[in-house]
């Protein structure tokens, strides 16, 4: 069915069924389809809607139109709602009347305003979005887009390689952090930016910025932490690394259903304020994997050492 789906097209949907869980929806709506395109919203499509459709708006919408239900667990197989299917064979459609080989976000939404029985259609006519100027505009923006914009996408699910990460930290586990300061800071001559006590995880944390991706020295604060079972097992050396992410849950959710093992399912908070979430070294080739989503205002950002 996705064959001819771009990998930005793919995410959507991914993103789509994400949101159907969130609102509790037993299905992915063309409500939650228009949530999953603005989420990720990319070059193709910002010509094509008004600076006005964010998705602050258009989720203040469909919540106030949605009955209040329970989130469902992402780990749930939701179906397409029957709207949503018509919305997708509208996109196949759209993609085969402009004579491309591939579909892509863009007829994504013009499958959306082919339906004008759904509320995303009724809030994109609100904003000013119209099918057939619509059609023009992706007509002209991608004339030229071939199968290359589909070739070598990946037939199954989206993995982090389709959504923006970057290296966060390496954790080096160490029995004392004023010992390890005699080489980070003093020998090699990195900064001491931030420190803190994670109680939760049962770390002393030291932030030390190397460029853009920094060094967490971490000691444990007591014999129960899992840093001090780490340094009981292997002693002191790269406890962990930790990538940057845009959307944790998102992130935990699309790793899951590509079958990782995850230690943690739900995020939880970290140093800095930061929401995380570990997978298992079973899955990431024998190394702790963190993922990390930084908030506003986080303390390694900007504070100096305590």
């Amino acid at each position: 069915m996705f064959e001819k789906y771009t990998n930005e097209a793919r995410r959507a949907i991914f993103y789509a069924r994400y949101e159907a869980s969130l609102f509790g929806s037993d299905s992915i709506r063309p409500e939650h389809l228009l949530l999953a395109l603005l989420r990720d919203k990319d070059e193709t499509l910002k010509p094509l809607l008004p600076p006005d459709v964010t998705d602050d708006d258009v989720r203040r919408r469909v919540e106030a139109a949605a009955d209040v239900r329970q989130k469902i667990d992402v780990k749930v197989e939701l179906p397409l709602s029957e709207e949503t299917k018509k919305v997708l064979a509208f996109a196949y459609e759209e993609s085969e009347g402009l004579s491309h080989r591939h579909i892509g976000p863009e007829h994504l939404l013009l499958g959306l305003l082919r339906d004008d029985r759904t509320q995303a259609y009724a809030i994109l006519r609100e904003h000013g979005v119209e099918l057939s100027a619509t059609r023009e505009k992706v007509g002209a923006t991608s004339a030229g887009v071939s199968a290359a914009a589909h070739e070598g996408q990946s037939r199954g699910v989206p993995t982090v390689r389709d959504f923006p990460v970057r290296v966060e930290h390496i954790g080096i586990a160490t029995r004392s952090i004023e010992e390890a300061l005699k080489f980070w800071r003093d020998a090699l001559g990195l900064e001491v930016k931030h420190t803190e006590t994670v109680e939760e995880q049962g770390v002393h944390v030291a932030m030390l910025p190397a460029g853009e991706p920094r060094v967490e020295l971490l000691e444990p604060t007591g014999p129960n932490s899992p840093v001090a079972k780490f340094l009981e097992k292997r002693g002191p050396g790269i406890h962990h690394v930790a990538v940057r992410v845009d959307d944790i849950r998102a992130a935990l959710a699309r790793m899951k259903a590509g079958g990782a093992r995850l230690i943690d399912e739900e995020p939880r908070v970290g140093a800095g304020g930061c929401l995380v979430a570990f997978v298992h070294p079973t899955s990431s080739g024998g190394v702790l994997l963190e993922l990390v989503q930084h908030t506003a205002g986080e303390p390694g950002e900007n504070k100096e050492e305590r």
